[in-house]
C-alpha cells in the first residue's frame, strides 16, 4: 500500500474514532468530496481492512487507558513504596542468602527498575534495585492531598485576598 493512501487510511479511522460520519472521516483526511461516487467511495474506505484494523487498534488503546484511573496509578504506587529486598532473597541449604527471581509473581518483578547479572571473579555479580521509595510515597502524598499544608494554604488564601485589595484600591485612585 502507498504511503500516502496508509496515512489518509489511518486518519479516516481516527475520524471514525472520534466519532465522525463516514462521509465527514473521508473529508477529514482530505479526499475530495465534489466527486458523485464520494459516499459509495466513503463507504468502501471505511470497510476497508487497513481502516478497520487501525480502528481497532484504537479502540484496544483506548480501553487500556480507561482502566488507568486514579485507583491504579495508587495501586502501582504503592506496589513500588511496598518493595523489601527480603522478597528476592531465598536461604540456601547451607545457610546463606541467594537472590531468586525465577518463579517470582509478576508484581514483584514490577516493583524492580533493575536487576542484572555480569560475570565476577567468585560467581556471577547481582544487581537488584528497586525503584525509588520515596519518590513513589511522595507522589502518592500528592495524589492524596497528603503534601498539603493548610495553615500555609490559609496564609497563602489570606496573602492572595491583601493583593487583590490592594490592587483594587489602588486601581480606584
Amino acid at each position: 500500500m502507498r504511503i500516502e493512501a496508509d496515512i489518509k487510511f489511518k486518519k479516516v479511522a481516527k475520524a471514525l474514532f472520534e466519532g465522525k460520519s463516514i462521509g465527514d472521516a473521508s473529508r477529514a483526511a482530505g479526499y475530495d468530496d465534489t466527486a458523485s461516487s464520494f459516499e459509495a467511495n466513503a463507504r468502501k474506505r471505511a470497510a476497508h481492512p487497513a481502516v478497520r484494523a487501525y480502528l481497532g487498534e484504537l479502540q484496544k488503546r483506548a480501553a487500556v487507558l480507561a482502566e488507568v484511573d486514579r485507583g491504579y496509578v495508587l495501586s502501582g504506587l504503592r506496589e513500588i513504596a511496598e518493595y523489601n529486598l527480603a522478597d528476592y532473597l531465598e536461604i540456601g541449604e547451607d545457610g546463606k542468602p541467594r537472590f531468586k527471581l525465577h518463579g517470582l509473581p509478576r508484581e514483584l518483578m514490577a516493583r524492580l527498575a533493575e536487576a542484572s547479572f555480569e560475570p565476577g571473579r567468585y560467581g556471577p555479580k547481582i544487581k537488584i534495585k528497586g525503584y525509588d521509595r520515596n519518590a513513589a510515597l511522595g507522589l502518592i502524598a500528592r495524589i492524596i492531598g497528603a503534601d498539603k499544608d493548610p495553615l500555609a494554604e490559609a496564609v497563602n488564601g489570606i496573602g492572595e485576598a491583601l493583593m487583590k485589595a490592594q490592587e483594587r484600591a489602588a486601581a480606584a485612585k
